[in-house]
């Protein structure tokens, strides 16, 4: 924009007069003819001779800057694909050479990696949901539904993506904890339990010490029922 201004003033400027004062506020282009009034310090440009020098300049600086910022490469369509599915571990690819394939065939991996990709985040969306409803359960269900649900986790937050779902993005973690409770069944607690050490054994054993985790699961080591027992061992 700056150089756009100095330009236009330039053109401008050289229609009207040979010499002209310099914006105070702008650097004198290097090479420029100058003068400066000793008694105002006013800066006078010779726009005759430099108009033109100056805009070439302008206009070269101008493309030099557009050419190192257009970067981006236009690829064609099989271009396109093979340098998306190039980056892929080779063992998804089942051993082929992308480049090498056919047009046709390579059209063809296309799509079923495309459908692939639909299916898994399809999956991932239900995924979610099943463990909303799972939460959902623990916070309001009866006896009966939260026993299933704890009995689904267990399995469920076996899974990295899963457990690290549940807990961060559904916070379900202090739902779980809360079926801990002394309160609870000892049916209820072994199954708390079991669902936190499936969670924890993924490699997130800080979160046993969220809330009152812990504790909680120490008081079980002692609890009367055999069952609560091994739960709690199997969650520390």
């Amino acid at each position: 924009m700056l150089r756009e201004r100095l330009a236009a003033f330039l053109l401008f400027a050289a229609i009207r007069a040979e010499w002209v004062a310099w914006p105070a506020s702008e650097p004198v282009p290097d090479g420029a003819a100058r003068r400066v009034d000793a008694s105002t310090g006013a800066v006078y440009v010779d726009v005759d001779v430099n108009a033109t020098v100056l805009e070439e300049r302008w206009r070269a600086s101008v493309d030099d800057a557009t050419k190192a910022e257009d970067t981006a490469t236009t690829l064609t369509k099989r271009e396109a694909i093979v340098s998306s599915l190039s980056r892929l571990p080779p063992e998804e690819l089942g051993g082929r050479d992308v480049a090498a394939l056919s047009d046709e065939a390579l059209e063809e991996l296309w799509l079923e990696r495309q459908a692939a990709l639909k299916e898994w985040s399809a999956r991932q969306a239900d995924a979610a949901k099943i463990l909303d409803a799972r939460v959902a359960a623990l916070l309001d269900g009866d006896e009966e539904t939260v026993r299933g649900a704890l009995e689904d986790l267990d399995f469920e937050l076996g899974e990295l993506d899963a457990a690290k779902d549940f807990h961060d993005a559904l916070n379900g973690w202090p739902a779980l904890v809360a079926r801990l409770a002394p309160s609870e069944t000892a049916e209820t607690r072994a199954l708390a339990a079991r669902a936190v050490g499936s969670a924890v054994k993924n490699g997130f054993q800080d979160w046993a010490l969220e809330l009152d985790c812990l504790a909680r699961l120490v008081e079980l080591l002692e609890d009367d029922a055999a069952s609560a027992r091994k739960a709690a061992l199997y969650a520390v």
